[in-house]
């Protein structure tokens, strides 16, 4: 046999692997399911809210989900038509609690981060029509017409639900979540008189994980030395106004102290933003977008600014930026993004904040922090003609640990 190198040394395949077994797993006992329901009444009720007491048992929180039976109320004369995501436009407020600590402080704009993050980092795939993602105006409208009865899962867009590890014992959590307008989630060409939801049922279900004993008393014994820690990786929503007949400007103070790692850009005319039934909450605009920069601490992110020609379809370079700066331009993407709705669906941006244009959750290592000042750069073809709001989406690394007590401790 002739190596092509002499550092090359021989290697065997798998299926000559005769003499082994896969380990045996000896750490968890059993799983099982629990069921929450809201306190209070779920008659026209505007915030609900879910307590769930600590147990002496571990919480697998990625596999919590919210579960809803519901029906819309609305005119007869009113062909209404549901958003693309109507998970995500049900609640515009989430707030959850370890403890008596507000690890996800709450805004107002909880519908599009739940939104984006779908956009970005869930795969497509059969399930969404457990969300009520996708399909065509027509499949959404027939689950939910003629006032029928609908369920519907709802996936938890918090830091805490979308990591991996488990939740230690006898941690008590509280989530709030608040509705937003009703009108919000959906869409009709004529004007409504009449048009809200309700629930029916509305349950969270969360996930409990039995340990063996042993492996539980030694996670126990570890804790009263050092905290259980939690790799976070945090979005945080804004949005800016541009009022009508705002042309080109720069946005001061986007953000000033610590520096997210990616930051996501769109816009969204003053209607849709405000729940009015004549658009679609999630249908972003362009509005003849000329150019388009982030400005970190005197630096232009990219160097050379984006500056799409909407008018006679070239945004290539931006469409392509999107998957290169989340450092998805290879393999198979989580964002779902089409090239031939991007300009009237979906016009995003990305500007990469990063050393090495990963994230942890990516790369599986940290950057170090930096701080600053960011400033947003934008020109309009034309003076807009009627008001936008610019939604930020931000991604930032953090930690939450948990100590012997049941102290939270956060760095955010």
């Amino acid at each position: 046999m002739e190596f092509l190198h002499s550092s090359s040394s021989p290697a065997t395949i798998a299926e000559l692997d005769l003499f082994k077994l896969p380990p045996t797993q000896t750490v968890i006992e059993s799983t099982y399911d629990v069921e929450f329901r809201p306190i209070g009444s779920l008659a026209n009720a505007l915030v609900f809210e879910f307590i769930v007491p600590g147990s002496e048992h571990y919480t697998d929180l990625s596999a919590s989900y919210l579960y809803a039976k519901m029906k819309v109320n609305t005119d007869d004369a009113c062909n209404f038509v549901p958003t693309s995501n109507l998970a995500a436009a049900l609640f515009e407020q989430l707030d959850v609690y370890l403890g008596n600590v507000n690890i996800t402080p709450g805004n107002s704009l909880y519908h599009y981060q739940s939104y984006i993050d779908d956009l970005f980092f869930k795969y497509k795939s059969v399930l969404d029509d457990c969300q009520l993602i996708g399909g065509t105006d027509a499949e959404r409208t027939e689950r939910v017409k003629n006032k029928k009865t609908f369920d519907i899962i709802i996936q938890i867009h918090a830091p805490m639900f979308q990591q991996e590890k488990f939740l230690i014992d006898n941690v008590p959590r509280t989530l709030r979540l608040k509705t937003a307008p009703h009108t919000f989630g959906f869409k009709c060409s004529t004007a409504v008189d009449k048009l809200s939801y309700e629930f029916e049922r509305l349950s969270l279900f969360i996930r409990r994980v039995k340990l063996y004993t042993p492996v539980q008393m030694s996670i126990t014994s570890h804790l009263e030395k050092s905290p259980a820690k939690y790799y976070l990786q945090r979005n945080e929503v804004k949005s800016f106004h541009l009022p009508t007949g705002f042309a080109a400007s720069s946005i001061d103070n986007v953000y000033n102290g610590q520096l997210p790692r990616k930051v996501i850009i769109g816009f969204v005319p003053d209607k849709a933003f405000n729940g009015d039934i004549s658009q679609d909450c999630f249908t972003f605009v362009h509005k003849n977008l000329q150019s388009a920069t982030v400005v970190v601490n005197g630096i232009k992110i990219p160097s050379s600014p984006h500056q799409p020609d909407f008018t006679n379809k070239l945004y290539m370079r931006e469409y392509y930026d999107v998957f290169r700066s989340m450092n998805q331009d290879h393999g198979f993407p989580q964002i779902n993004l089409q090239y031939n709705k991007y300009a009237d669906n979906y016009p995003l941006l990305v500007f990469d904040l990063t050393d090495d244009g990963t994230l942890a959750s990516d790369s599986g290592a940290l950057s170090l922090i930096k701080r600053g000042n960011v400033r947003v750069d934008i020109q309009f073809k034309d003076a807009l003609d009627e008001g936008l709001h610019m939604i930020v989406f931000a991604i930032y690394d953090s930690v939450l640990q948990i100590d012997a007590a049941r102290n939270i401790a956060t760095d955010y």
